[in-house]
């Protein structure tokens, strides 16, 4: 394990211990569970996932979970929301359409 932040993808990328580790010149899987979600469209979340999509091989995988705004009663969001109001990062619900276009991966 290694202390990253995917806003910085770069920085992920170049730690010794991560290529030291994982040989993406090989197909991977790659989790971004429950972490998009955290990242405000001003931090640019596409962009972070677009990173890590050209640092992988062809035959890799990317899985990502997000909480949407589709179908969850609006009582539920504001409760979300005011759960993370004093975190470091805020809840970002986005509807299926939003999610749908984090880009594939197409290898590096």
């Amino acid at each position: 394990m290694i202390h990253g932040d995917i806003r910085s993808p770069g920085q992920i990328f170049a730690h010794d211990e991560l290529r030291n580790t994982i040989d993406f010149g090989q197909p991977v899987g790659v989790l971004l569970a429950a972490v998009l979600h955290f990242i405000p469209a001003e931090d640019d979340p596409h962009d972070s996932v677009r990173a890590f999509c050209s640092n992988m091989a062809p035959g890799s995988f990317l899985a990502i979970s997000h909480i949407t705004s589709d179908g969850t009663a609006p009582a539920v969001m504001a409760a979300i929301k005011d759960a993370y109001r004093t975190a470091s990062a805020p809840a970002v619900f986005r509807d299926r359409d939003e999610i749908a276009i984090f880009p594939p991966v197409t290898g590096g």
